[in-house]
């Protein structure tokens, strides 16, 4: 995710996600057979810690409240994936 957002999806290779994970692009493409297909898998994943959380989170707070933490927590996450 981080590279998506440093260099945008256009500008992003396979080649380059590879290297940043020390496999090769073909390792990247057995798991995943495309650049969209990762960053689809990559977004449900952010979406599913981001529902843990919320869920995790249930109290009397109003659900507005909630939102914003999980949407700070998400940023968080998108600083420390650069």
């Amino acid at each position: 995710m981080g590279m998506f957002a440093e260099r945008g999806y256009q500008r992003t290779s396979l080649d380059a996600i590879a290297r940043r994970v020390s496999l090769t692009r073909q390792g990247v493409l057995r798991c995943f057979p495309s650049k969209g297909k990762l960053l689809i898998a990559i977004l449900q994943h952010r979406e599913e810690l981001n529902r843990e959380h919320l869920l995790a989170a249930r109290t009397d707070e109003d659900l507005p409240s909630q939102m914003a933490a999980v949407v700070t927590l998400d940023h968080e996450r998108s600083d420390s994936l650069r």
